[in-house]
């Protein structure tokens, strides 16, 4: 999924503005076209579902 976002160029999940505290004015203007299409990303989750149907994220 995130490699399709990638091709369109589509920052849905907002991971340009973990970025743009560490980048230079120029730099974050090439944010979308050098530094998302190579960017990689991972992502982890577990969920606990309990006997009430409530779901409870937890942290490794």
């Amino acid at each position: 999924m995130f490699s399709k976002l990638q091709e369109s160029g589509a920052d849905i999940l907002g991971l340009g503005q973990y970025f743009r505290k560490r980048l230079s004015r120029q730099e974050w203007r090439k944010w979308r076209t050098d530094f998302y299409p190579i960017l990689k990303y991972k992502q982890q989750v577990v969920v606990h579902i309990q006997n009430e149907g409530n779901l409870k994220m937890m942290e490794n």
